[in-house]
Parts: structure tokens; C-alpha cells; sequence
């Protein structure tokens, strides 16, 4: 009889919760097994045991055998994209670059949207750096990014582009790289603040203090909701908060670098706040509001105990007469 109500219960609509309590209490009737079994994890599959035995002769040293039983694993009817990741690193670390490289374009081409292809272009790319190969590797990872157009690995190819230029010192290139990641935009790319924040050090190390503008408050347009589902802030939305405030103290614009200051003291979680506290009473001093910029000294001291700058807050509160 219970079995039967079961079986009514499984069919209705509504009621949801009375649904689930009574479901619970007939499911417990027809003999299901008790919430507290123990648990027992399945076994490894087929293909996994053979990737065991893969690792044990990696871990053994063989490499070589390891990486012709991963290869077997790769290509065989599983067609098992771990173990083709594994294959190509293990022949990276053997070391046989040439044979690796060629191993890791198989992959990205065939994978483009596979998890580990955006460390395999890593691999290969410290490949070339660590050879001296830096205009070889800025070819081959351009002519890789063309053969992988729209996909998940992407932006990882000309992100390490960019690291390649970077380390040879051609600035020009690097900017023309990275912007390749910025122009997919925030929801683009998932090394989109990684891509801005490095063009904006560009900018700033070059003195274009208007393109440095501009990709700054670009990138603080993009900042999300933190109580959005699966939203994140960036760690470099702090710095590039603060980074605004000092181009606009450099310019004299008191108002808009003050605002910019005391918009970085109201981020709970950032660990600026009370850099932009101090920055903040500076500028109060600036404009001769010494009440003002004794108010900011305070809030140092009684919202950030522990904070580094104490010692230069305590100095310019003695320095201004403060409580007086």
C-alpha cells in the first residue's frame, strides 16, 4: 500500500513541501536504505586503472613507457584528453621539446576547450623563452591562435604572446597582444583584468596619462556586484581605484581624486582602504579643511588598529595640531 502512494506522490504537481515529506516518509516504508549507509566510492573505471598504471611507470621513472601508455590511452576508443595532456607533459619533462611542442598542438587543436589546454600553452611557450626561441614562439603560438578562432583557449595563446614580447622587451607587440584579450572584453575572457591591468602599467611606465585614464576607468566600469551569483572582484580593481585617485591628485583635480579616495575607503574587503583613508586627509590638508583632514586621521586609527600606516598617521595628526 505505501509502494502505491509512492507511486500517486511521484505524479503530482504542487504542494511541493508537503510532496517531499511525505514522499520521504514512504520512501523510508518501501524499504529504502537509511540516510546514515556508508558511503562506498565507486570503483575506478576501465580506462582510468589503465591511466594508474600510466602514472606508476611515470612515477617510476620510465618515463618513455609512461608516455607510450598515455599516448595508447589518447588515441585508443576512450580517447581519453587527460591522458593526452599527460603524454605531452611527460615528454616536455623529459626533456624532448620538439616532439613536445608538436604533441601539445595536437592537443590544443583537438581540445581547444579542454580545462588543461591553457596550461599546455604555457608549457610550450616557457619552452621558447627558456630556449631563446622568443620570435619562434610568437609565430607558432600566432599561427596556433588561428587555427583555434572562438574558442576557450584563445585568449591563452595571446596572453602568452604578449608574455613572449614582454620578456624580449618588444613593448609594441606585447600592446598589440594583450589588446587581443581586452577586446574580447570582461565577459570574454577570463584573463580580461589580467590583459587591462598590465596595458595600464604600460600606459603609466610610457607617461600617456590619457590612455592610462582611460583604460582605468574602463576597467572600473566592468567592477561586479559582489552579491551576484558566481560574481568576483578582481584584485586589481583596488589598485586601479587608487591608481585614478593619484592621476587626479597629479592634476590637481582635488575633488574628483578625493572622490575616487573616499570610494576605496567604503570597499569592506580591500585592502587599501586605509591608504585611501590617508590619502583622503592629505588632500583635506591641501585644500585647508584641517578639521576635515584631522576627521580622516581619526577614522585610521579607530577602524584600522593594525594598519601600516599608524606611525604616519600619528606623525601628521602631532604635525597638523590635531584635537587642539
Amino acid at each position: 500500500m505505501a509502494c502505491r502512494v509512492l507511486d500517486f506522490l511521484l505524479y503530482m504537481k504542487g504542494h511541493f513541501f508537503i510532496y517531499l515529506i511525505v514522499a520521504h516518509a514512504m520512501l523510508l516504508a518501501c524499504g529504502a536504505p537509511a540516510s546514515n549507509t556508508e558511503y562506498r566510492p565507486p570503483r575506478p573505471s576501465r580506462v582510468e586503472q589503465q591511466w594508474q598504471v600510466a602514472h606508476q611507470l611515470e612515477k617510476s621513472g620510465e618515463q618513455e613507457a609512461a608516455v607510450a601508455k598515455y599516448s595508447a590511452l589518447c588515441h585508443g576508443m576512450s580517447q581519453y584528453s587527460r591522458a593526452c595532456y599527460d603524454a605531452c607533459r611527460v615528454i616536455f619533462e623529459i626533456p624532448d621539446e620538439k616532439r613536445g611542442r608538436a604533441c601539445a598542438k595536437q592537443f590544443i587543436i583537438k581540445y581547444p576547450n579542454d580545462g588543461l589546454a591553457p596550461t599546455l600553452v604555457g608549457t610550450v611557450a616557457n619552452s621558447f623563452k627558456n630556449s631563446g626561441g622568443h620570435e619562434m614562439g610568437a609565430v607558432w603560438l600566432s599561427e596556433l591562435a588561428r587555427q583555434v578562432e572562438q574558442s576557450d583557449v584563445w585568449d591563452s595563446i595571446h596572453y602568452e604572446r604578449a608574455k613572449i614580447f614582454r620578456d624580449s622587451g618588444t613593448q609594441a607587440e606585447e600592446e598589440n597582444a594583450l589588446m587581443e584579450v581586452v577586446a574580447l572584453g570582461r565577459w570574454g575572457s577570463q584573463l580580461w583584468d589580467n590583459a587591462i591591468w598590465r596595458m595600464i602599467n604600460i600606459q603609466r611606465a610610457k607617461g600617456d596619462d590619457a590612455k592610462e585614464e582611460a583604460l582605468l576607468q574602463r576597467m572600473l566600469s566592468n567592477l561586479e556586484e559582489s552579491r551576484l551569483i558566481a560574481s568576483y572582484n578582481s584584485p586589481y580593481y583596488d589598485d586601479a581605484l587608487f591608481r585614478l585617485g593619484e592621476l587626479y591628485w597629479e592634476r590637481a583635480d582635488f575633488k574628483n581624486a578625493y572622490n575616487a579616495f573616499q570610494r576605496l575607503t567604503t570597499w569592506k574587503t580591500s585592502r587599501l582602504r586605509d591608504d585611501a583613508m590617508l590619502q583622503c586627509a592629505i588632500i583635506r590638508k591641501h585644500q585647508g579643511d584641517i578639521s576635515g583632514a584631522c576627521a580622516h586621521l581619526k577614522q585610521i586609527f579607530d577602524r584600522f588598529p593594525g594598519s601600516s600606516s599608524i606611525r604616519k598617521a600619528k606623525n601628521m595628526q602631532d604635525d597638523w595640531h590635531c584635537g587642539q
